[in-house]
């Protein structure tokens, strides 16, 4: 019977209509609600359990495929605990009966399970946290049926956690997949391990690895007959070898999958398939008449046949629609698994060609696919591919045209001009002659040519490349809602990549066309989204996690595994555009700047966006090669080059901390310190090289000075004089009229302004040309040409710097108020590692940093739930209930003795909890009273090694209801480790989804002494300590070895000193002074400002005490 009750559920939920999951759901709350009866045999229970996984796992298979991610999880979750749990019920009936292991092998192995467990009665249901399951015992016949079915219910899980972008999780299931495939020596198990882990390497930049693990699968099926796994693990290699640029390899492993899905198209195999659908065809029309209401099948979707703009013309589309070379196999149509598999080929396929940049055969490709069977994800993939394949044709048209030819090295920006402060001419009035280019021979005296006859060539009309970045445009804006549950977390980054591309390049080319989505609020969106979508999906994973725990022994319960409130918690948020103005921008307080740092997919790209309340955002596109257009001998420093540079001063920094010399020979102190100083000033160096090359002179972006508007209207004026006095179309009678000039956004004059005082800074040529090469470009791509070697641009920039020296001397003059602008950093996931907050345009100001919009916007909702009656806007909690962890190990005296003194001094708080300490010192917390201090404290101090990931597991600080405010003082505290193209994870963004309101942590590992001074001057600007608290930071002996050392740099760059913060002095105490700019100023108390002072950093909003009352 309860055979025939699991047969009913398994075809209820393959029928997939909405009545039929509903009832399959009844049908086991009904036998779940009979299982209270204290006589059930171990049979009964079994198979009790094993149709609740199986159904389970089918749930998670259906909610998937609806797009329904964490329904998804959430099912798939129950079903590996239940199934576990079938494994332990087993395992027990083993251990009462050696019975069960003589049992013979037959064809019905379950029915004599089920007879030889029938006798056993259980007076009472075991409780579900107790699991007593062996890898051993799996060799055992009675568990054959369960191997399978644990295996495949842990690789979906596996995979679930990986689409929601979080690999460690997506990891460890699957390497308890592989406990399972080792236990039972099955080469067929172990393939489909090593293929996931492959994916899992390849796409998280381990791609040696990755390749690895593929052969390992491949190497295993080759004596088997193909299969469609075998065609999957070749696409899965081509992928691979596309991402390491390896493109003939890429090419022949997408010739072997091609070669084996033919094969499998063969007649033997299709045969099988058709007659295994005829009989699901008949188990379908049999079921009908089981069914408690007539159901209707949804009809199926008729296949996506999208037409693409192809290059030019209208004619060439046609001659692709009806080419014969196009081969449409009747039998990988007609057949859906197959169908999918190469349809998935194809895309992939399209999509490496697109990354070679190339456009050859893409649409031919994408054309094919388009007619092959495809659920709902592949159909999104396609529209995603036919919009970057848009992106790429348009991009050719541009490189093509003789002024829009130089706009992928140049920089852009939305809004770069007044709209309406022109006349809106038609595409182009002139272009520049085929002969001049951007490169001059030298920077300091550009090379004048003589006038040359301009021929009148027609600039490439703007629909003829705008139709295509239109095109993708369209499909974007169509596809980016679904895509943000249809698409993994690594797709979304793409989606978000190719949007804002489009978006902004459609700005620059096309300034004519007038479009409500090439708004900059719809650019940052666009920017903003795979960030975003990728929180909201780890956020949706937590609350699974945390609905399951809160479901003590669910698999039993009438309500528990399909419970309607726990589904509705799991409903996935979604990034709206309609609201994302209101939602996210103007709820930014007022004395707040947020600047988010995007990192372009192909990473020779940043974007940075500049967001005000009330204000629409300001997007700047800086290409990093730039530098090179204008002079090839200039050494290259991409982005790749920065990265590897930091990361080898870290590796040497590590080794020199942890791997001491034997400091009793003589000199060896003195060796010690040279190489740290030398470590030192390679940072320094570095971060000024990633200022004066990435940003140049749109470093002004983070300037934070409040800008004056009848100074800037000044300004503007006396900019606008020079242009018309040196630029040749200002000069020309006739041509060009006052009324048809261009008007520059004030935000684009505001970064000029941004470059500080000319007499205070030292060296303005360089950030100074890159602006005015700026400044030409969006003039250039507005219709206003010049010929780039008949601009002097030495006197443009003598000029304008006259003019910002009026402008700051001007600025002096009036009343700095007594407010601190603070600024949030939103960085890429491939941008935590590095120091922003140390760049010489940003050192010393109040910086934080977050992932995302989605993580500040949570915080300003805490912080106006607070309704607190300060002045400054951020978050204020009382430092009297502060907890503290002091040395758990035991091991650091120094800092035990340097800091116990001001922590005694703090108020003795009741314990936090009944048999709870209030603060530990010198043992190792255990993890309920870590968590538990974290829940009901306001600010929790740790000092000790690393993050104190030791005594409490990131998953506890996840799942908290309530988090503390936490100063992580150990090493690599804030470090977040990088996945390639999942996401980056670490201690710190736990405390984050936790809903820390921020947590200060370092980059890297520091030196205790060094980071302890750090710590004093910062707790003690910040208000918690007294003043009398640094006299426990006595000079130890180093300052006088290293200040000579500290501050030298290598290097033709300029090193510029810290900038000097007003009333620094002054502003100390509670209320005063916010968190993160009492981190800034306790930077200056390292000896080794970069080295060590550079490593602390504060993720989250400024964090005010509360000042002491009455």
């Amino acid at each position: 019977m309860a055979s025939k009750r699991s047969n009913l559920v398994h075809g209820m939920l393959t029928m997939g209509s909405q009545e039929h999951v509903a009832s399959a759901e009844t049908l086991l709350a009904l036998e779940r609600s009979n299982d209270s009866s204290k006589n059930k045999s171990y049979s009964e229970r079994y198979q009790l359990i094993t149709m609740t996984a199986e159904t389970a796992s089918l749930l998670s298979l259906l909610a998937f495929s609806r797009c329904q991610p964490a329904q998804a999880l959430l099912y798939a979750r129950q079903s590996v605990k239940l199934t576990y749990r079938a494994w332990a019920v087993l395992e027990q009936r083993s251990k009462s009966t050696s019975n069960l292991q003589h049992v013979k092998a037959s064809a019905n192995e379950g029915d004599i399970l089920s007879d030889s467990m029938a006798a056993l009665k259980i007076l009472a249901p075991t409780p579900s946290s107790v699991f007593s399951t062996k890898h051993e015992s799996l060799t055992c016949a009675a568990f054959w049926p369960l191997v399978p079915c644990l295996f495949q219910r842990l690789l979906h899980l596996s995979r679930l956690f990986a689409y929601q972008g979080l690999l460690p999780e997506a990891q460890y299931y699957a390497e308890q997949g592989q406990k399972i495939a080792c236990a039972v020596t099955s080469d067929s198990l172990k393939a489909h391990f090593y293929a996931l882990k492959g994916m899992y390497d390849a796409n998280g930049a381990r791609l040696e690895d990755g390749l690895v693990h593929l052969e390992k699968a491949k190497d295993i099926m080759v004596p088997h007959q193909p299969s469609i796994f075998s065609a999957m693990i070749e696409i899965r290699l081509a992928e691979a070898y596309a991402l390491q640029l390896q493109n003939e390899k890429a090419d022949s492993s997408f010739y072997l999958a091609m070669q084996a899905l033919e094969g499998l198209a063969s007649t033997p195999f299709m045969g099988s398939h058709v007659y295994k659908a005829k009989q699901e065809q008949l188990l379908a029309s049999q079921m009908q008449g089981l069914t408690i209401k007539d159901t209707v099948l949804a009809p199926k979707p008729a296949p996506r046949k999208r037409v693409p703009v192809m290059k030019c013309t209208a004619n060439r589309v046609a001659e692709v629609l009806s080419s014969s070379n196009i081969q449409r196999s009747p039998q990988l149509a007609d057949h859906v698994p197959l169908g999918r598999v190469r349809g998935k080929l194809l895309r992939q396929q399209a999509i490496s060609i697109l990354r070679r940049k190339k456009t050859d055969s893409v649409a031919h490709l994408l054309l094919e696919a388009a007619i092959l069977p495809s659920s709902q994800q592949d159909s999104v993939v396609q529209a995603l591919a036919e919009a970057k394949m848009y992106l790429r044709q348009g991009l050719e048209e541009i490189a093509s045209d003789p002024v829009l030819s130089v706009l992928n090295e140049s920089t852009i920006s939305c809004p770069s001009t007044i709209i309406g402060g022109r006349r809106q001419s038609k595409v182009c009035v002139e272009p520049i002659p085929e002969t001049s280019t951007r490169t001059t021979k030298s920077k300091r005296q550009p090379v004048k040519l003589p006038p040359k006859a301009v021929v009148k060539q027609p600039m490439l009309a703007c629909h003829e490349f705008s139709a295509f970045l239109c095109k993708a445009l369209d499909i974007l804006k169509t596809i980016h809602t679904q895509a943000q549950v249809a698409f993994s977390s690594q797709m979304i980054h793409t989606v978000s990549d190719v949007y804002g591309k489009t978006l902004m390049m459609l700005s620059a080319a096309c300034s004519s066309v007038s479009k409500p989505s090439m708004n900059p609020t719809f650019a940052v969106y666009a920017i903003e989204l795979g960030r975003s979508i990728s929180v909201l999906k780890e956020s949706s994973a937590i609350r699974v996690e945390k609905s399951l725990y809160a479901q003590q022994d669910s698999a039993l319960s009438a309500s528990g595994l399909f419970s309607e409130d726990v589904a509705s918690l799991l409903v996935d948020s979604t990034f709206d555009v309609k609201s994302f103005q209101a939602d996210y921008i103007d709820i930014i307080p007022s004395c707040w700047s947020v600047i988010s740092i995007s990192l372009s997919e192909n990473r020779d790209e940043l974007h940075l966006s500049k967001l005000h309340s009330g204000q629409t955002p300001f997007v700047v596109t800086i290409p990093l090669n730039r530098q090179n257009s204008r002079d090839p001998d200039e050494e290259v420093f991409g982005f790749e080059q920065g990265k590897s540079e930091l990361l080898d001063i870290l590796d040497l920094a590590d080794y020199s901390t942890h791997n001491a010399q034997d400091m009793s020979r003589k000199g060896a102190k003195t060796e010690w310190w040279e190489a740290r100083a030398a470590l030192d000033a390679r940072l320094k160096y570095l971060l000024v090289n990633i200022e004066n090359i990435w940003l140049g002179g749109f470093r002004g972006l983070f300037n934070q000075a409040s800008t004056r508007n009848d100074l800037l209207s000044r300004f503007q004026q006396s900019f606008y004089n020079v242009l018309n006095k040196h630029l040749p179309s200002r000069q020309k009678s006739g041509k060009t009229t006052k009324a048809s000039r261009v008007n520059l956004d004030s935000r684009v004059l505001e970064l000029f302004v941004g470059l500080g005082n000319p007499n205070e800074e030292d060296e303005l040529d360089e950030p100074l040309l890159d602006l005015l090469y700026f400044v030409i470009d969006i003039l250039q791509f507005h219709g206003e040409r010049n010929a780039y070697d008949e601009i002097d641009f030495d006197s443009i920039a003598i000029e304008t710097l006259d003019a910002l020296r009026h402008y700051h001397e001007a600025a002096s003059e009036y009343q700095q108020t007594g407010e601190t602008n603070h600024t949030i950093l939103i960085l890429d996931k491939a941008l935590h590692c590095f120091p922003w907050e140390s760049l010489p345009c940003m050192n010393g100001h109040p910086i934080s940093r977050l992932p995302s919009l989605v993580c500040l916007r949570r915080r300003i909702l805490q912080m106006r739930q607070q309704q607190s009656p300060y002045l400054e806007e951020g978050i204020y909690i009382s430092p009297t209930n502060t907890s503290y962890v002091l040395n758990p190990s035991n091991d650091l005296p120094s800092t035990q003795s340097t800091f116990l003194p001001a922590l005694s001094s703090l108020p003795t708080l009741p314990p936090s909890a009944p048999n709870q300490p209030s603060n530990i010192l010198a043992r190792p917390p255990t993890e309920s009273e870590f968590a538990s201090i974290l829940s009901t404290r306001s600010l929790l101090l740790y000092f000790g090694h690393g993050s104190g990931g030791q005594y409490i597991r990131s998953r506890t600080i996840r799942e908290l209801d309530h988090c503390a405010v936490a100063l992580l003082m150990g090493c690599s505290s804030a470090k977040l480790k990088e996945e390639g193209s999942y996401e980056p994870h670490g201690v710190v963004k736990s405390y984050l989804m936790a809903g820390a309101p921020a947590v200060v942590g370092c980059l890297w590992d520091v030196t205790d002494r060094d980071v302890d001074r750090w710590g004093m001057e910062c707790l003690t600007r910040w208000g918690l300590f007294g003043e009398e608290a640094q006299a426990s930071l006595e000079p130890v002996g180093e300052k006088k070895k290293n200040d000579a050392k500290a501050t030298k740099a290598r290097g033709k760059s300029r090193i510029r000193e810290a900038r000097e913060q007003p009333n620094d002095q002054s502003r100390s105490g509670r209320g005063k002074v916010s968190l993160d700019q009492a981190v800034a100023l306790g930077r200056e108390k390292c000896y080794f400002r970069y080295l060590n002072g550079a490593a602390p950093v504060v993720y989250g909003v400024p964090i005010f005490l509360e000042a002491e009352r009455g």
